[in-house]
């Protein structure tokens, strides 16, 4: 735009000179000037670069095919005049080097890497090696905020860090930040209760009783009609498992059982299964406690070109398909073969030298691959991709693991955060907020305290009492943890109006 200014403005003062001229002295002479103007206005130059990208390949990738599918990224990735080193590491050496080599301080120094654990986060974040990403998923960051809506809710709720950090003022306050981008996948998994509809009939217990009962009660109940009129056993009455939503949907379409179940849990190890991180320099700040670097506001205020060009790979990586589905099944007609009418990819009459085998998980959004017809466990299908859409809406993060309070109101359960939405449908809650200020995943915790309108709730479970009021409630949790040597305390609360509307039981 400031160029087109400059212009325009070139054109008027030109107007002076060219009156009297002929038609070909006035175009030319502004040709002349304008190339001389055009010539001065400085052009922003783009750096090139290139990173170490650090990632698990599966058994059987061959030296070739590693190299194809690295020159066709890399053709790729010209539009950003950037260079990927890709490091395919098998699963048994991966950790181990991908540790050693973020903390080089050298030009061999891993900038990108998959992060496969808890485990493995903690250490990178406890050792100050990863960068705050905070600021990528400001809904000001328009390059990057999809990612807000793009990776399931409760899988980005289960990355957040929360950390007591200070204001420029000193003012105490609990930040929430990222330092990964999990690659998007399905998470969690149900609890599944199964009663045999045939021995259910069989002790006269109705589809009506299995509804209004628990699962223990159901069990109870069976378990004494079984003991003393033993036509099944109680191994054939009830079973309890756990699977994903198309395993819930295929014992629900069976016939074959009543059916209970819980909503999805995340687990911290899970979330942590398979995320991008980028390596973090040494003059970066993350402004929490404790850190001496108080100078810098953000790690992006530093290095700001270097994070920027980092999170385009991995940005890019999550939302471009050819470039997610070339690093996961790599060159089309040499390292697989791919149906473009169904989108779906197979290894059949694939050259030896050619093999090139990827976890589906580990290489960007699940839901963007292709579909997969394969002979490894890693198979992708379009039923697949819709039930697991589902379950990610369902998901919640685990209470135990995360903190979080229960509450229950006539045996329907809703946490704090976010609304459950029951087999039928229905609701026991008629409002309740997403999301918690504080979750207290605080590193060294040592133990945590719920209290609601100024009681002490004693362990993880408020029980709310049927009525037609609504009723509010206000929450404080209250985290204590080492700081050093320092014994500290955070509190956060949390206001949230609820009702338990009916007295119909799950």
């Amino acid at each position: 735009m400031k160029k087109l200014i400059c212009l325009l403005l070139c054109v008027v003062m030109l107007g002076g000179l060219l009156v009297g001229c002929k038609n070909d002295d006035i175009v030319g002479k502004i040709d002349e000037e304008l190339k001389k103007l055009e010539d001065k206005v400085p052009t922003k130059v783009v750096e090139e670069m290139e990173f170490d990208f650090y990632i698990i390949v599966g058994e059987g990738t061959t030296e070739n095919a590693k190299k194809t599918v690295s020159l066709m990224i890399n053709q790729h990735l010209e539009k950003f005049k950037t260079t990927l080193d890709i490091h395919y590491l098998t699963a048994a050496e991966y950790e181990e080097k991908a540790k050693a080599d973020i903390a080089l301080d050298t030009d061999d120094k891993a900038d990108i890497l998959l992060v496969t654990s808890a485990e493995m986060f903690d250490y990178l974040y406890e050792n100050r090696l990863v960068a705050n990403l905070t600021d990528y998923y400001h809904p000001t960051a328009s390059a990057y905020r999809s990612l807000n809506t793009q990776i399931a809710a409760s899988l980005l709720s289960a990355v957040t860090v929360h950390e007591l950090a200070y204001t420029n003022d000193g003012t105490e306050y609990i930040a929430q930040n990222k330092y990964c981008v999990p690659n998007n996948r399905i998470v969690g998994s149900y609890d599944i209760f199964l009663m045999s509809v045939e021995a259910a009939e069989y002790y006269n217990i109705g589809s009506e009783t299995f509804d209004a009962l628990s699962p223990e009660e159901l069990e109870d109940r069976i378990y004494a009609k079984a003991d003393v009129d033993p036509m099944y056993s109680r191994e054939e009455c009830v079973t309890y498992t756990s699977g994903s939503y198309a395993e819930l949907t295929e014992y629900i379409n069976s016939g074959k059982y009543y059916v209970k179940y819980s909503v999805p849990e995340i687990t911290r190890e899970e979330a942590y299964e398979s995320v991008f991180v980028i390596a973090r320099h040494s003059l970066d700040n993350r402004h929490v406690k404790g850190w001496k670097d108080t100078t810098v506001q953000s790690d992006i205020d530093k290095y700001t070109e270097y994070y920027n060009r980092c999170m385009e790979i991995i940005y890019e990586i999550n939302t471009n398909t050819d470039l997610r589905n070339l690093l996961q099944y790599g060159k089309v007609n040499t390292n697989c073969k791919l149906d473009r009418e169904t989108n779906t990819v197979s290894h059949n009459d694939i050259a030896e030298n050619d093999v090139y085998n990827m976890n589906i998980e580990y290489t960007g959004d699940v839901f963007k691959a292709y579909y997969c017809e394969c002979d490894d466990i890693h198979i992708w299908s379009e039923e697949m991709a819709a039930y697991g859409e589902i379950q990610n809406k369902d998901a919640v993060l685990s209470p135990e693991e995360y903190g979080l309070l229960v509450i229950e109101g006539d045996m329907q359960l809703i946490d704090l955060r976010m609304k459950e939405q029951l087999p039928d449908g229905d609701s026991t809650l008629v409002e309740a907020e997403k999301t918690l200020s504080f979750y207290g995943t605080v590193t060294n915790k040592l133990s945590t305290v719920w209290t609601v309108n100024g009681e002490v709730i004693e362990g993880s479970t408020y029980k709310i009492e049927p009525g037609e009021q609504e009723q509010t409630l206000t929450f404080v949790l209250t985290v204590t943890y080492t700081d050093g040597d320092t014994v500290v305390s955070a509190s956060a609360d949390y206001t949230v109006t609820v009702a338990v509307l009916n007295s119909s039981a799950n």
